[in-house]
């Protein structure tokens, strides 16, 4: 059949992790490092969290329209 000394030993998840990050055309938005597994609720803290202050931070600086963009799909925009 085959020798156990073929074989390798592998893990199926690993210890990983995601970076979220924001950005606009003038200035860096927040950005956090993920460690635990991302579900609906975890990531509406995230955009809480990090996104809404980068979008109020860049409203005070700019009167442009804001578009989000999510795997390059537009689901937000304001003016």
């Amino acid at each position: 059949m085959y020798k156990d000394d073929c074989l390798k030993k592998t893990t199926k998840f690993t210890n990983s992790f995601m970076i979220w990050g924001c950005m606009s055309g003038k200035l860096p938005g927040e950005m956090a490092i993920l460690t635990s597994t991302v579900n609906a609720q975890v990531y509406i803290e995230i955009l809480d969290t990090f996104l809404i202050p980068s979008i109020e931070k860049n409203k005070r600086r700019s009167n442009k329209v804001l578009c989000v963009l999510v795997d390059d799909s537009i689901f937000f925009s304001s003016s």
